[in-house]
């Protein structure tokens, strides 16, 4: 269901502007992540404690731990739909434990699977670690 999916993303996202400095108020947050999904500009994937949950729907066990979003674009070279991955993140007490991998592993389904003609992913360029 979207709202679960929506109701265990946001702390997760909260969490990850903060890591990053950017606050915001929590409903904006939820505000803004509801209308990018149920516009389909964005594609939810949750990594969840016991067992992973991957997309917009789906099982709600366990406690979520990471996420991945990919925005939804195209491009005129490929004459196709692309999505970008934006954010990534993962706890930093579950992290390398292969959850990061895991979520583009995910993404990297669903794109296919989509008929999504590019897969990219964005990297901040203060994220030494993640480049």
């Amino acid at each position: 269901e979207t709202g679960d999916v929506e109701n265990a993303l946001a702390p997760l996202v909260e969490a990850y502007r903060t890591f990053n400095t950017e606050l915001c108020e929590r409903r904006a947050l939820e505000d803004f992540l509801r209308e990018r999904i149920k516009r389909g500009e964005i594609t939810a994937f949750l990594a969840r404690r016991e067992g992973n949950d991957s997309g917009s729907g789906g099982s709600s066990s366990g406690k979520p731990i990471g996420f991945c979003l990919t925005y939804s674009t195209f491009s005129t070279l490929t004459l196709g739909l692309t999505w970008v991955i934006r954010d990534l993140w993962v706890d930093p007490k579950s992290r390398r434990y292969g959850v990061a991998t895991a979520l583009m592993g995910a993404a990297e389904e669903a794109a296919r699977a989509a008929g999504v003609a590019t897969l990219s992913i964005e990297v901040d360029e203060k994220n030494w670690t993640a480049q």
